[in-house]
Parts: structure tokens; C-alpha cells; sequence
């Protein structure tokens, strides 16, 4: 029977095992680092793109409901012009020394009767959501108007 002599401890042999399973170790948790860095950097790109996406839906959505509100207005007959407006801004519509975009814009939005539309839209709801159906008729203009008139002061006093 042969004896083999046993390596104490601390021998090298034993060392060098723990120095290579320590090196593993350390080249795994380097990768799982890098791994973890790049999933980091992957959701970062998803929420950019997540953000870019519901901000076009939403760009989206007001541009519906805004063809959807003219389309409306227009149908119910309430695009009137408002003739006061429309005599004033004539004059400075053609200046470009003293009316900047934004003013031209705010000419040209101010022309239509908000109050009226406004009004108008209030009574249309109230319709939509009281009488299921039925004949329904459209109130005098004056009156649309003054329902959008106190509607806008009331929404302008809670501001």
C-alpha cells in the first residue's frame, strides 16, 4: 500500500484553486455589471420612446377632437363671425410693421363668436345627456350666448 503525503493547509495547490474560483467570481460579477448596465441603458431608451409615442398620441387626440368640435360648431350653424372684430382687425391684418404672428393668430381666432360656440356646445351636452330622444330644437343665438358668456365668467373667476 502506498502512502501519499498530505499537503498542509495553506499549500499552493489549495491557493491557487481559491485564486482561480475568486478570479471566476470577480469575471462573473464584472458581467452581470455590464449586463446590468445595458438593460439600464435599454429601459432609459423604452421610456424615451414610451414618452415620444404618448406624446404624439395625445398631439393626436387634440387634433381629433378639435376636427371633431369645428365639425360641430359648423354643423350646428354656430360659426358666426363676430362683425365687430372683423371691422378692427382688417386694418392691421396687412401690417407686418405692427402685428407680430401671435397677434395676427389672436385676429383671426377672435373673430368667431366665442360665447356663442361656447354656448352652444354647453346646450349640446345638456342635450346629449338629458333627453335620450325626441325633437330637439336649437334655442335663439342670443341665448346660447349669454349661457357661454356666464359660463366663461365662471371659469374665468375660478382661475
Amino acid at each position: 500500500m502506498t502512502v501519499h503525503p498530505t499537503q498542509p493547509a495553506g499549500s499552493p495547490a489549495q491557493g491557487s484553486s481559491l485564486d482561480a474560483k475568486l478570479a471566476k467570481l470577480q469575471e462573473r460579477e464584472a458581467a452581470l455589471r455590464a449586463q446590468g448596465q445595458q438593460l439600464q441603458e435599454r429601459a432609459a431608451h423604452l421610456a424615451r420612446i414610451r414618452s415620444s409615442h404618448s406624446k404624439r398620441l395625445s398631439r393626436r387626440a387634440d387634433t381629433h377632437e378639435k376636427v371633431v368640435l369645428g365639425a360641430l360648431v359648423k354643423k350646428a350653424k354656430l360659426d358666426v363671425c363676430r362683425l365687430d372684430v372683423v371691422i378692427t382687425t382688417k386694418r392691421h391684418l396687412n401690417d407686418d410693421k405692427t402685428t407680430s404672428f401671435d397677434r395676427f393668430i389672436d385676429n383671426h381666432s377672435t373673430n368667431y363668436d366665442r360665447e356663442l360656440i361656447l354656448g352652444g356646445l354647453l346646450w349640446l351636452a345638456n342635450v346629449l345627456t338629458a333627453q335620450p330622444g325626441g325633437v330637439v330644437t336649437v334655442p335663439p343665438h342670443d341665448g346660447l350666448r349669454e349661457a357661454g358668456r356666464l359660463a366663461g365668467a365662471n371659469v374665468l373667476n375660478k382661475a
